[in-house]
């Protein structure tokens, strides 16, 4: 089983190293995720008060910019005077949104990479099992077969 990625290195083989070839196997995320119920006394009617709460306790809101993202964009409010939100706290929520929801990608791509779907060198496809040479490329498992036949040579 591949030994997982606890070492704090960033350098450029570090996701080989650690992690491995030969699986197209998903993990879960390792990041603890809000349940519903934590945040909602009652799930299935959210109240917009534990909505903006929740978003300001996870730290990348302000409680303006929390009740602005939700008024407007979620309840499709329009910003005006009368109202306790602006168009700027809206664009400034919308933004922060978007730079999270982008970094969990990122986190997402580097911690479960999309598996290759044909071998580097014949081109055929690779399936569930795969592994890499020595140049760290994807093969198929009998490249790989060929490639060890002829380094033992």
């Amino acid at each position: 089983m591949p030994e997982e990625n606890n070492a704090g290195c960033t350098d450029e083989n570090e996701h080989v190293r650690f992690r491995g070839f030969g699986s197209t196997q998903q993990r879960s995320s390792s990041l603890d995720i809000t349940e519903l119920e934590d945040v909602f006394e009652n799930p299935v009617r959210p109240q917009r008060k534990e909505a903006i709460n929740a978003l300001v306790n996870a730290g990348f809101l302000s409680e303006m910019e929390a009740e602005a993202y939700i008024r407007s964009v979620i309840e499709g409010e329009n910003p005006d005077e009368q109202q306790s939100f602006s168009a700027v706290s809206v664009e400034s929520a919308k933004q922060k949104v978007a730079a999270a929801q982008e970094s969990v990608e990122i986190l997402n791509g580097y911690r479960d990479p999309e598996s290759p779907n044909l071998c580097s060198k014949c081109g055929t496809e690779i399936g569930d099992i795969w592994t890499a040479n020595l140049e760290q490329v994807p093969i198929c498992n009998e490249c790989a077969e060929n490639e060890r036949l002829e380094l033992n040579q």
